[in-house]
């Protein structure tokens, strides 16, 4: 299905290791709810793509602002 969310049947512990390698890939920048695979609402998507033209134009090679948008515990649901 087109912009589905993905699967976390048993690999999302995994998820850093995935996260790690695409960090590590200079001009790719995982944004938004499918790109960052964690539930933001829009202003957070919309956020994290301003920051990562930010880093662009700015020569910004971490992409620690990016993953660190939406950390807020006040968004998320609990278990």
């Amino acid at each position: 299905m087109p912009k589905a969310y993905p699967a976390y049947f048993g690999t999302y512990s995994k998820f850093d290791s995935i996260k790690s390698f695409t960090n590590g890939i200079e001009n790719l920048f995982l944004i938004g709810r499918n790109g960052m695979h964690k539930y933001n609402n829009q202003d957070h998507s919309m956020l994290t793509a301003i920051t990562a033209v930010n880093n662009i134009i700015n020569g910004v090679k971490t992409k620690d602002n990016i993953w660190n948008i939406n950390l807020e515990d006040e968004y998320h649901e609990e278990k």
